[in-house]
């Protein structure tokens, strides 16, 4: 008698939403690693574990253009602990994200991008109060200026 109320407690194995959590949860790998490092190939920096260069989860190596990329991207694979936490790694997994999904069609990309520059807001700027306009110009120039 007593499994029919842990049954409706949600303590049961049966539990819908315990089969979902258990699902969707990400499984995590024990570091197997001593050190990040950083070098410099063709194309840009490669992050590398004890001198190996890390991959994306397909297999391709992740080279990024810039070294202050791939010195955030060495501090996320330093700051690991016993275990390797996929969602403390925010730079990891957009620099794998570009190298999956853009590298291989960045005019592609770059044309559907274009379609969304006129209804973007650093176009649309504020004409009054100067206090906002001064915002503005402040924090958006300097990345029209940058692309």
């Amino acid at each position: 008698m007593r499994e029919l109320f842990e049954e409706a407690s949600g303590a049961s194995p049966l539990d819908p939403q315990e089969l979902v959590r258990r699902g969707t949860r990400t499984p995590r790998r024990k570091r197997f690693y001593a050190k990040a490092g950083i070098v410099e190939t063709m194309g840009g920096f490669a992050v590398t574990l004890d001198d190996k260069p890390i991959r994306t989860p397909s297999g391709r190596q992740e080279v990024v253009p810039a070294r202050a990329i791939a010195d955030a991207i060495a501090a996320e694979w330093d700051g690991q602990k016993e275990l390797i936490e996929p969602l403390t790694m925010p730079m990891t997994r957009f620099a794998n994200s570009v190298v999956e999904a853009v590298v291989d069609r960045v005019e592609a990309v770059r044309e559907d991008m274009a379609k969304y520059f006129e209804t973007d807001l650093l176009f649309y700027r504020a004409g009054h109060p100067e206090a906002l306009v001064a915002r503005e110009a402040a924090h958006w120039d300097p990345l029209l200026f940058w692309a």
